[in-house]
């Protein structure tokens, strides 16, 4: 069969019309969703105020009044003490 035959085949069928307009209905709830998802707060979790929950920890991890020590250096040996 031609270009044109399939194309004539084509327009005899209405189902493949229907079949096209269902896919792209499809398609734009699917974005619809998307969009509400991305651009609402349908996406985030409702705050919840029950005692415990939102405890944080410091934002500042300083350790403070804790001095590293360091031990001194050892003397340097004699400069005769390897002969």
């Amino acid at each position: 069969m031609g270009r044109l035959e399939d194309i004539a085949a084509r327009n005899r069928d209405p189902r493949w019309f229907k079949g096209q307009v269902a896919f792209g209905l499809r398609s734009l709830f699917l974005l619809v969703v998307l969009g509400l998802l991305l651009f609402t707060s349908w996406a985030l979790s409702p705050p919840d105020d029950r005692p415990g929950i939102n405890v944080t920890l410091p934002k500042d991890p300083a350790v403070r009044d804790v001095k590293l020590w360091t031990a001194p250096r050892r003397p340097a040996p004699p400069a005769d003490a390897g002969k």
